[in-house]
């Protein structure tokens, strides 16, 4: 995953009437890449308590798991 966080100046200024856009670039198994779109001020807090490269570690383990539904629960899945 690469992970952009677009937190634009109007978020920061709080002007009204300024663009704000928060969001992930997700990139699938199959070469595909989606925008996840998400609230500036979610996506800031989060990024206030974990570093990018972990935050990309969790989007590419949800990204994994869509990808790759195991049926079975976490506990009996092997972990590497």
């Amino acid at each position: 995953m690469d992970l952009e966080a677009e937190l634009t100046d109007g978020e920061q200024s709080g002007a009204a009437g300024e663009y704000q856009a928060g969001g992930i670039v997700v990139n699938l198994k199959d070469g595909a890449t989606v925008n996840a779109n998400l609230d500036t001020r979610l996506l800031a807090r989060v990024m206030q308590v974990v570093t990018p490269e972990e935050f990309a570690l969790i989007v590419d383990a949800i990204v994994q798991a869509v990808e790759n539904r195991q049926k079975r629960p976490a506990c009996q899945v092997n972990r590497n």
